[in-house]
């Protein structure tokens, strides 16, 4: 993944066709997913010094089904749907700038023929020639423009339970040790007895004897640094940092784990990358193996952060915060393939759904999320719920301090963990299966002119 080199200085605009060439055969889905979003990304990043200053244009292309999986009739292609999350947090970075996602049918449903390069180019072009002001536009096969608005609803939540959760089942969560997934799973736990695998990257080493009780971080760094010194080493300050942190976060699983098994839930821990397909499939082949029973949930809500804006992100930072969703969800998903599953449910974001300041690469993954839960809904039917939680900012979590002022002053509400944890067990439980209710925005909008 190279730098794009028609992208330069003088560039007054990018058109990027990368959406339209998903071909899942070459690599697999989540492969093709990153390879097409990279690709966007790269000549945004070449493009934003300008854009920043002078505006100009960036203009995405996919083929999601010309209505950007609403009818959910992109199948595979869903995975190729991160692009409009760049384009949204390119507008809220580059005020001057004209942003736009197209989604363009290249085949009617059920047709094998596709629509030539000619007429494909021709409505490309006359939406950069007389398109307007909309960000996010649908063409579909007969050539019919429209534009998605949102519109508020109200849900039916009365009647009995849609999830059955009876017999114990076994439930896959990925960064559910920790963070706001811990809080969300202890809860749904707290409805009925499940047998939990989580998954994180935290290895779970025994903590040193002295730092053992210790609370605050400066105290724990402070003991390291004389352990060190015992020993003659002398620890810098990213490695006092990255000590204390790994210990806190064990604390953390290990009071998850405590708290589940409180609960009356089962539940081991494996210490591995989501993102890692092989360690994924040896570890749920051995929690089949050990419990005799088939995965019947999974929870994806491993996540990492690396907010800069589009300019100033690091390639490397991109691929890390794309790939631990992306194909932490494709691992997950090939690796319970076989099994029935009863709900699959996705931590996504409003920064999806709004753009974000810093966050081109936390939105574009999550638009994935977002359209491959459609896709998957669309697939399974009615014997799974599926639920992509696009969630507003927790009062925790990611939510650093200073994160939590800087959301105070702008006027924007934070979820609390006990209301967050109790929306997503009603929405798994008594939402309803079905297309209509797969996107669930939870939470305080994002305002992105603000944010």
């Amino acid at each position: 993944m190279a730098e794009p080199g028609p992208v330069s200085p003088a560039t007054a605009g990018v058109i990027c066709l990368s959406g339209l060439s998903f071909n899942a055969a070459a690599t697999g889905n989540a492969r093709e997913a990153h390879r097409i979003a990279r690709e966007a990304f790269d000549a945004a990043r070449a493009f934003a010094p300008r854009a920043e200053k002078e505006g100009g244009l960036l203009l995405t292309v996919q083929d999601t089904g010309g209505d950007f999986g609403l009818a959910a009739g992109a199948g595979p292609r869903a995975w190729a749907a991160s692009l409009p999350g760049l384009v949204k947090t390119a507008a809220v970075e580059w005020p001057a700038a004209s942003c736009k996602a197209l989604d363009i049918a290249t085949a009617a449903p059920g047709i094998e023929s596709r629509l030539s390069p000619q007429v494909i180019a021709q409505r490309i072009a006359d939406e950069v020639m007389a398109g307007g002001a909309d960000r996010l536009i649908a063409i579909d096969s007969a050539g019919c423009r429209w534009t998605p608005e949102d519109a508020p609803c109200r849900l039916d939540r009365s009647g009995p339970p849609s999830l059955d959760l009876s017999g114990r089942p076994v439930v896959v969560v990925s960064g559910g040790g920790r963070g706001i997934t811990a809080t969300a799973t202890l809860a749904l736990a707290a409805a009925a007895p499940l047998r939990l695998v989580l998954l994180g990257r935290t290895v779970l080493t025994v903590e040193p004897a002295e730092t053992a009780g210790l609370e605050d971080a400066a105290a724990i760094q402070r003991q390291l640094m004389s352990l060190g010194a015992k020993r003659g080493e002398v620890l810098g300050p990213r490695q006092l940092r990255e000590q204390t942190g790994h210990i806190l976060a064990a604390r953390e699983i290990r009071r998850t784990l405590a708290a589940l098994a409180a609960r009356g839930s089962e539940a081991v821990y494996r210490s591995l990358d989501a993102a890692d397909a092989a360690a994924v499939a040896t570890a749920l082949a051995e929690i089949r193996a050990a419990w005799g029973a088939p995965i019947a949930g999974i929870v994806h809500g491993a996540g990492v952060l690396a907010d800069k804006r589009i300019a100033q992100k690091p390639p490397a930072d991109f691929d890390r915060v794309f790939a631990t969703k992306v194909h932490g969800l494709e691992a997950l998903l090939r690796a319970t393939d076989a099994d029935p599953l009863r709900f699959i449910a996705l931590f996504s974001s409003v920064a999806a759904r709004y753009g974000n300041f810093g966050q081109c690469d936390y939105a574009m993954a999550n638009e994935v999320l977002n359209h491959v839960a459609r896709a998957e809904a669309a697939r399974r039917g009615p014997a799974c719920i599926v639920r992509s939680f696009n969630w507003g900012p927790w009062d925790g979590g990611m939510v650093t301090p200073a994160l939590r002022e800087l959301f105070h002053g702008r006027g924007i509400g934070l979820i609390g963990e006990a209301e967050g944890a109790a929306q997503f067990v009603d929405e798994l439980l008594r939402g309803r299966p079905g297309l209509d209710e797969v996107d669930v925005m939870l939470g305080s909008t994002l305002v992105p002119e603000t944010v």
